[in-house]
Order: structure tokens, then C-alpha cells, then sequence
């Protein structure tokens, strides 16, 4: 989480290369003309040849084409440090931990996040300097240019922070509801001290920061609206709980059997199942996407809008959307615009929609059902929402939906058919053509 850059460094880089131009190549000398502690000088090498500027070779350093650049422009190059770079410090739970291995994510403005809790300052890093000192001596175990004799046995005290920065890792909250009341239960993947839950607990029930306020649904009227609670099919929601569980038991192991339990009418497993479809687009076969809704702003999150722009590229796109959603015809136009092929994306303005139909035609459906629960004195929309996979059904699902609506899907598939037997047709006759010539080529030279 936190990136030291100083001017010490970038007067050390600079002074090393012009050392290194006029001769002086060697790193303890290099060290005592400047009267920078030998071990400070190493780990600005270090970086230097991590970023190509030098190579070494028994305790000699030459400068790279990219270093003699460097130097002849005067380029202002920031060293970062390692150490400092690949270090996250945990805000919820106070952890400081390497950055290897960890995806980290940009918040969008709709996202739900904790407010962070801890507070680093240069008081908080000294109290953890020796945890600090041993990630850095893993990381010079594992990439050490100048051997095993010569790693820095401590790292020096770090006296001020230069430059933070702030970054997000996704985390799912659960929420289970009791069936017999207006009871709550609350899980967070992942959470083994219940540190997230807790911290999620404080910030909800008191005064909610501005973090945690899409938490609730804010768009009243419909708050108002969506009270009345869907019944749910017990066939299909049997269906579903077995296939949760079977599925949470044989995660690495999808056989035959396992997917054509999947591949049949149920509800979706998680709220937010019917993101991956977006996501996953490539690995099914499927003609055109079909987008219902009167909350597309709600439905669609950012990387859903991003993966639309590459799916224009290849495939024909009807949304189908409420004229009244705020700011929705904005992000339209902002989509369109930004799409290579933005032909393909057709946008149908209507007013006082009431569902959320995803249809990836004709291999699979998803309709999608918001209720609204009372949580915390607010409002809170879940999502429910059914999945269908049998084409006849999907058929008569779009053949509703351009009922309803008034408009017609071009049929991808009958159009190049079309084309293929127009294209037949043509060279029919254009072979016909070609043998009269041909015969009457023949016959004048008869």
C-alpha cells in the first residue's frame, strides 16, 4: 500500500550513472566518495538494475543503453522501492502483509466498501518495524543482485511517509434470511476473527459513512413499491439448494452430470450469477443479447458495461431500457460512442418498465426480481431471479418481449442464410454468363 519515493534516491540514481560515465565503476568506492552508507547505496542499485538502467558483475556496475539515455536527458526517473511497493497494510484489520499474490481492485461509484478503521502513520510503522523488516528480507532473499553475503541485515527505520495509496480487495457478504420472520443473519468469505462482520456491524448500525450508503436502497419510490415479496416456486428452489450444495462440495469437479444440473430451470445460485454470463460470454454459443430493465444502472455494474463494448464488436446488442432511470441515456450514448462496432448496440427507449430480463439468445435467460427488506432502519433490494436454459422457452420469451414492446430481433442466422443463398444464386449466373461468352468465343472461331 505505501510507495516511499525520496530525493535522496534520485540523487543517488543520477550521481551513480555519472560515476559510472567517467570510469568510477565500483560500489564501495562509489559509496565513500558520496558518503552514503554502502548498504543504502546497494538497495538503490538494486532497483536501478531492476528497472534496467545498470547490470552488475563482481561488485561492478555498467550502465545499460537505457541508463546512458537516462543520463543524457537528465531524465527525472522515481525509484521505488521494493520493499515499500509490494507492502499492504490491512485498514479494516490492521495486518501488514506482502502484496504477492494479492488482487487488488478499483472502486466504481456504486460499490458497497468498509470504512477503514486503521490509521498509518509514521508512529504506526515504527511500532511495526520488525514485520516490516521481514517481508523486506524475504524479498531480498528471493531477487538479490549482489548474492547471498550481502543482504542488508535490517531495514533502516522508515521516518516519513512520502506517498500512500489506497487500493480495495473484494470480499462477499452473505445474508441469510430466516424463513419463519424478518430475521437476518450476516457472513463475510473469508472473515476467520469475525474482524469484517464486526467492523461491517459498527459502521451500518451507527452513523453509516458514505462508503456504506449504496448498502441501502436510495431511490425511495421504488422502495416503496417493491415491499410485496415474490413467491418462490418450491420446485424450482428445492432444485437450486441441491445444486448449491452439490456444487459447493465438487467445485474442481464439474463432470457431465454435475452440468446438465446446472443447465436446468432453477433460480440463480447467487445474487450476482448473472454477471458471469457477461463475463463468460465466450464459452457458450449464443447470437444476440437482449437487455430488459428499468434499473440498468442497478443491474449493470462497470464491468459489465466494459464487457458490453467488446461484445459489440462481434454480436448485435438491443437494451431495452426506462427513459425516466437517471442519468441511464448518458451512459447509453457513452457506451455507443466508445464501441468500435457501435452499429451493432440498438437502443429502445420506453417508459415505466417493470422487469430485468437478461437474454443471451437462444442459450440462455435470466430474469431478474428485486425485493426490498427493512435492515438497520433502511431499506435494503436483494435480487432474486430465475434461469432458463430450454430454447423453446427462450423463444417464446423473446417472441413476448418483442410483443410487448412493439419492436423485431433481426434474425442473425436467417439473414446470412440469405445472404449464402443469394450468394449461390449469383454465381449461378455468373457462371451462365461466362460459358455464353465462352461458346461464343468458340463459335467465332469456328
Amino acid at each position: 500500500m505505501f510507495d516511499k519515493r525520496s530525493y535522496r534516491d534520485k540523487f543517488v540514481f543520477e550521481s551513480i550513472l555519472k560515476f559510472i560515465e567517467i570510469g568510477v565503476d565500483d560500489i564501495i568506492e562509489i559509496s565513500q566518495i558520496l558518503g552514503v552508507n554502502y548498504n543504502i547505496i546497494k538497495e538503490v542499485i538494486v532497483d536501478m538494475i531492476d528497472q534496467k538502467y545498470l547490470v552488475t558483475t563482481e561488485n561492478r556496475i555498467i550502465m545499460t543503453p537505457k541508463g546512458r539515455m537516462a543520463l543524457e536527458t537528465r531524465k527525472s526517473v522515481t525509484i521505488q522501492k521494493r520493499f515499500i511497493n509490494q507492502l499492504l497494510v490491512n485498514l479494516i484489520t490492521g495486518e501488514i502483509i506482502s502484496g504477492d499474490g494479492i488482487i487488488t481492485t478499483k472502486v466504481e461509484k456504486n460499490d458497497i466498501c468498509l470504512n477503514e478503521e486503521q490509521k498509518v502513520n509514521k508512529e504506526y510503522l515504527e511500532n511495526h518495524h520488525n514485520i516490516i523488516n521481514d517481508i523486506f528480507q524475504k524479498y531480498q532473499m528471493e531477487d538479490n543482485a549482489f548474492g547471498i553475503q550481502s543482504i542488508t541485515r535490517e531495514l533502516y527505520k522508515i521516518l516519513d511517509i512520502a506517498y500512500e495509496r489506497l487500493v480495495y480487495v473484494k470480499n462477499q457478504l452473505y445474508i441469510y434470511k430466516s424463513s419463519d420472520a424478518e430475521e437476518y443473519q450476516f457472513a463475510f468469505d473469508k472473515d476467520i476473527n469475525e474482524q469484517y462482520i464486526n467492523c461491517f456491524y459498527r459502521q451500518v448500525k451507527d452513523s453509516v459513512p458514505p462508503c456504506l450508503e449504496n448498502f441501502f436502497e436510495r431511490d425511495f419510490s421504488f422502495a416503496k413499491s417493491h415491499k410485496n415479496k415474490i413467491l418462490m416456486d418450491e420446485k424450482l428452489l428445492e432444485r437450486t439448494m441441491t445444486l448449491s450444495k452439490t456444487l459447493g462440495q465438487h467445485s474442481d469437479q464439474i463432470d457431465e452430470s454435475l452440468l446438465m444440473k446446472f443447465l436446468r430451470k432453477r433460480y440463480i445460485v447467487t445474487d450476482n450469477e448473472y454477471k458471469n454470463y457477461f463475463v463468460y460470454n465466450n464459452d457458450f454459443l449464443w447470437d444476440k443479447l437482449i437487455i430488459v430493465s428499468g434499473r440498468l444502472r442497478k443491474i449493470l455494474d462497470r464491468s459489465i458495461w466494459n464487457e458490453l463494448k467488446n461484445i459489440s464488436k462481434n454480436k448485435e446488442i438491443y437494451i431495452i431500457y426506462d427513459q425516466k432511470e437517471r442519468g441511464i441515456e448518458n451512459e447509453l450514448i457513452k457506451l455507443k460512442e466508445k464501441s468500435i462496432k457501435n452499429q451493432n448496440i440498438f437502443l429502445i427507449r420506453k417508459n415505466e418498465l417493470q422487469q430485468n430480463i437478461i437474454c443471451f439468445y437462444p442459450s440462455v435467460a435470466i430474469e431478474v426480481f428485486e425485493e426490498v427488506y427493512e435492515m438497520f432502519q433502511g431499506a435494503v433490494t436483494l435480487k432474486k431471479g430465475i434461469v432458463e436454459f430450454e430454447q423453446k422457452n427462450i423463444q417464446e420469451l423473446t417472441e413476448k418481449i418483442q410483443k410487448d414492446y412493439d419492436i423485431v430481433f433481426q434474425d442473425k442466422r436467417k439473414v446470412e442464410g440469405d445472404k449464402v443463398e443469394k450468394s449461390k444464386s449469383n454465381f449461378g449466373k455468373k457462371d451462365n454468363r461466362n460459358q455464353k461468352r465462352k461458346n461464343s468465343s468458340t463459335n467465332g472461331k469456328l
